[in-house]
């Protein structure tokens, strides 16, 4: 059975610890399958876009993103959420696309980060194969989002630092443009 797990907040230790690779044999295994299964449970509970191991206070490298352009879908379409072991990004395009973030993790809190559009990375599936792929725009920032975490890094670390803002305050911000058109 499923669990929703407890989601580390800023401060914790797990965010800020670089990940080492998982040991191969183990990822087939019953424990690291249900560890999938409660992250995979865990971030479609809180709306999330992808979940990295560090967020559910476990210190190993692994993550997991949503593939559809619109999360949670329930179209017989939606691809399933890509698993992804030992994820390295191996190339970052110079070209680079800007958007707003949030972390359960930091609650409260949006920034504008600035992400490469295009990304090579190197990954163990759940199915125990090497991956070497080439992700671009919505995917390549989410993909390129959950690797920070594994290394360490939270989204506000790659911020533009005076775009930091609260969610009631970019709420506001939103409802202040969508009323005046000209703000």
């Amino acid at each position: 059975m499923t669990r929703i797990l407890d989601i580390a907040k800023a401060g914790s230790s797990f965010l800020k610890t670089k990940t080492s690779p998982m040991n191969i044999e183990a990822i087939g295994s019953p424990v690291v399958r249900l560890l999938i299964a409660d992250m995979t449970a865990t971030y479609q509970y809180f709306g999330m876009s992808g979940i990295a191991a560090p967020q559910v206070r476990v210190c190993e490298r692994v993550a997991i993103v949503e593939t559809s352009p619109t999360k949670n879908s329930d179209s017989p379409e939606h691809p399933a959420p890509l698993v992804m072991f030992n994820l390295r990004i191996d190339r970052r395009s110079k070209e680079l696309q800007e958007g707003w973030e949030r972390s359960t993790s930091l609650p409260g809190l949006r920034a504008l980060v600035l992400r490469p559009w295009n990304i090579e990375v190197e990954f163990i599936s759940d199915n125990g194969e090497l991956n070497v792929r080439t992700f671009e725009g919505p995917l390549a920032r989410k993909i390129h989002r959950v690797a920070g975490i594994l290394d360490g890094r939270t989204f506000l670390e790659d911020a533009t630092l005076r775009s930091i803002t609260t969610e009631e305050e970019f709420q506001r911000s939103l409802s202040r443009r969508s009323a005046d058109p000209m703000i």
